[in-house]
Formats: C-alpha cells, structure tokens, sequence
C-alpha cells in the first residue's frame, strides 16, 4: 500500500521513505537540522583529529569527546557567536529554543540548549549546500594543509625566536609601557591561535589567550614576560628601554608613596598634638596641672614649649631622654585626667542646676 500524502510506502509490515520526495531544508524541524548537524560536527573533529594526531582508535574516541560534548559546544558556539551572520544567528535561535526539556548528563540546561542550537546551524548550513561556510565556523577552508604549527619549523630556539618575531610582524602590538604593559598577537584562526599560545606557555611567558570582535587574541599582561618575549625576539633595545621605563615608573610611584605616607603621618602627628596640648591647657586653667606628678608636669611643659614636634623628637628634648612608649604613655595620662576632670565639672554643674 502506498500513501502518497506522506511519501512512504508500506510492504509486509516494513516502512521506507520515498526517495522520489525531497524536503526543503527551511521546512524541517529545528530538532531534525540539530540530528544531522550532530553528525557534521563529529565528522570534521574525527577528520581533524586523524590528520594531525597519531593516535590509537580508543584514543582518538576519547580526545572527540571533549570537542562534540553538549558543554565543549557551548564553548565552541559562544566563540563563533559574533561571526554568525543574521540568518545564522536566526537558525541558531530556533535550534536552541527547539532544545528539548531534559539535559545532557555533564551540562546545564543552557550549554544544552545552546549546543542543540549549534548543531542546528551545522545541519542547516549543511543541507543548503554552504560546505564552505561550515568549514569556515570551523576553522578550515577544507582545501588547506594545516591550520596549526608544524614543529618542522621550530625545531631550535632561533627558528621560535624567528616564528614569534614573524608573527608579531604579521599580527602584533605592544602597548606604550607609560601606560601599561600588554603584547598581544591576532590570528583569525583558533586552533592556530590555540597552538601558539602553547608556543609561548612552553618558554614561559606567561599567556592569555581570549576573543575580541570575533579576532582570537593571545596576550602577555605581566612587565617581566614582555620584556623577556621581545628580548626573545631580538628587539633586546627596546627590552633594555622598557626596562629603564619601569625602573623610572617604579621609582616615581616609590617617592609618590612615600610622601603620601609622610603627609598621612604629619596630619596624624598634628592632630595627636592638638589634643594632647588643649587637654594640658585645661588642666592649667583649672588649677591642676600644679597638683601632677612632677614627670607629668615635665612632659606637660615640654610639649606646651614644643607643640609641633613629633613624639619621637621630643624624647630627645629630655635629659635624660625618655623612651617613646614611656612619654606616650605620659601624654595619654594628661589627657585621660584632663577628660576625667572635664566630666567631673559637667557632674557637679548639672547637680547645682537641679537644686
């Protein structure tokens, strides 16, 4: 029996599809453009893995793993975002808003739905014919040799040195140290961009590696690491001249510290001895300051003559000298029996105003 309204035909209980009937891409569900894009993706990573890795089918299985995953395509289509163009970004939208309820076992529910998007987009392209285009989100024309580094090229250290020098030639700028100190390199090419930030992590100079307006980045922040990789790179002069810049900006910020610090500890030497010496007037004015222990009423003397001396100057004015701890300990004591006497007055004022 034939059902020509669906386009299959029935045989002794065995469905097939009639091939005669062809589906136009833009009516299939977001879930079905997701099922084939799901294979696209593992086809070009299992390509890529067996062009440039020697490696056991077990492991080759394992190292595809970690780039078809729900979470590793999240990743992956969170990159590609900003290159998608508005058709792009519309079909990504419904694959991911398509995305069913449940979730991958090692994803959240938005890494799932957005890895579900992603492979809609693949499967879209795909079945439009834009080969092109899928080979493009994913790094390759499909008609170039490699888009990573061939060791074959760095084997020495003045073959690295002369590839990092190209590359920054190519593709590179370093910040004005008088403002901060950057180096980055810019590449259109992630997986050669991920190669060449393991280039630079191998010497040990410190990368970074993220995406800016849809360019891969890899950058150095750190003074030290920039003036290494230049120097690496034979520009030892301009090393030597950041050098000095830093030295310069480093003493500069030193004195800068240093007399903020002078100046907090000058207003904070002030204030201590406005209150040291308005607390030493009122016991004179009071009749009390006569009545002290005599070492009271020296260090009482001593800074009414000295007002702008520091406590560490003014233990030099006695003879003999005094320690630091025991003179401070002689300015809190006035200032604490001029505070006592003070309250006491107020006591006595408000009982002979209640009478």
């Amino acid at each position: 029996m034939k059902d020509h309204l669906i386009g299959r035909t029935e045989t002794k209980g065995i469905t097939t599809m009639n091939e005669s009937e062809t589906i136009d891409p833009r009516e299939l569900n977001p879930l079905a453009l997701a099922f084939v894009g799901d294979s696209v993706l593992e086809l070009l990573v299992r390509q890529r893995l067996v062009e440039h890795h020697r490696l056991s089918a077990g492991k080759l299985n394992a190292e595809k793993v970690k780039y078809v995953s729900a979470r590793a395509q999240f990743r992956e289509e969170q990159l590609l975002e900003p290159l998608f163009t508005e058709e792009e970004l519309s079909v990504f939208k419904r694959g991911r808003n398509a995305s069913k309820a449940s979730v991958a076992k090692h994803a959240s529910p938005e890494e799932y739905r957005a890895s579900t998007g992603f492979e809609c987009l693949l499967g879209w392209l795909y079945l439009n014919g834009q080969l092109a285009r899928v080979h493009e989100l994913f790094g390759t024309t499909g008609s170039e040799t490699s888009l990573q580094i061939d060791p074959g090229l760095i084997r020495c250290q003045t073959c690295v040195s002369a590839y990092i020098s190209t590359a920054f030639l190519c593709g590179g700028t370093v910040t004005d140290p008088q403002k901060e100190y950057n180096l980055e390199f810019l590449t259109g090419r992630t997986n050669l961009a991920k190669d060449f930030e393991a280039l630079l992590a191998e010497h040990e100079f410190a990368p970074h590696r993220t995406r800016r307006n849809g360019v891969n980045l890899i950058y150095v922040k750190s003074s030290a690491s920039v003036e290494r990789i230049l120097a690496f790179m034979g520009a030892a002069e301009a090393s030597a001249r950041m050098n000095a810049q830093k030295a310069v900006k480093q003493l500069r910020n030193q004195i800068n510290r240093q007399t903020n610090c002078d100046t907090a500890n000058l207003g904070k030497t002030a204030r201590a001895n406005a209150q040291t010496t308005r607390a030493i007037r009122f016991l004179q004015e009071q009749g009390a300051l006569e009545t002290l222990p005599e070492v009271l009423q020296q260090a009482a003397a001593m800074r009414m003559e000295n007002p702008d001396l520091s406590l560490t100057a003014l233990c030099a004015c006695f003879e003999p000298p005094v320690s630091k701890s025991g003179l401070s300990h002689r300015m809190k004591k006035l200032e604490a029996l001029a505070e006592d006497l003070r309250r006491r007055l107020e006591e006595n004022a408000e009982k002979e105003e209640t009478k």
